[in-house]
């Protein structure tokens, strides 16, 4: 199967990406087993003198909750591990590829930089970068236009609007490349309206 994975921004992002290895972690805790499967019994009369002691700092009840979910936790940690080390496995494979989205914004280089450093880090492929809402996906205007516009002041005053906004998205696209190693680029078109159906989709599809 090829499955999509379309997260949120990259903060968002690389928290995802830390949370399979912060689940092993807990799992892993020298806590968990200490409360539920005591050593000997000289653990047993620690863990029971500790447990007195936050029993009267937090009630009763939290340290039943408390002690329900170490048990509950201990139980399922073996399956659990299992599967968090698979997907730790698949997020690092050739399987897995990275698209990354941007804007064409110079601003956002800096930002782009930190994400992929940290992408790579977690040993995750990068495959492209997609710069979102482009002029530059369109094609130049051709002689033949540009002549037509020459007897019509507002087309002509378009196409030069047109041409001043190519050219910050050329300056923005360097830097960008330049933040991402040079990675595979494509640019999505800027459209007249939000994307919200298949029909819109299809027009950015045609432009890639």
């Amino acid at each position: 199967d090829c499955i999509v994975l379309d997260t949120p921004p990259s903060r968002s992002t690389l928290e995802f990406l830390d949370a399979p290895r912060l689940l092993n972690q807990l799992f892993e805790a020298n806590l968990i087993q200490w409360l539920v499967v005591p050593a000997n019994k000289l653990a047993q009369a620690t863990v029971k003198k500790a447990l007195g002691l936050l029993e009267k700092l937090t009630g009763a009840t939290f340290m039943h909750h408390m002690l329900d979910l170490a048990r509950a936790i201990f139980e399922i940690r073996t399956g659990f591990s299992r599967h968090l080390t698979r997907v730790i496995e698949l997020l690092e494979s050739d399987r897995t590829g990275v698209l990354l989205v941007t804007g064409a914004h110079a601003d956002f280089a800096e930002e782009l930089a930190h994400f992929r450093k940290h992408l790579l880090a977690h040993g995750l492929k990068l495959d492209g970068l997609f710069v979102n809402r482009t002029f530059g996906a369109y094609p130049e205007a051709t002689t033949e236009q540009l002549g037509q516009a020459s007897g019509r002041p507002e087309l002509s005053r378009a196409l030069e609007l047109l041409g001043a906004l190519r050219a910050r998205e050329g300056k923005a696209l360097s830097r960008l490349q330049q933040a991402t190693g040079g990675l595979p680029t494509k640019l999505l078109p800027e459209l007249a309206r939000d994307v919200h159906s298949i029909e819109d989709l299809l027009h950015v599809a045609l432009r890639i």
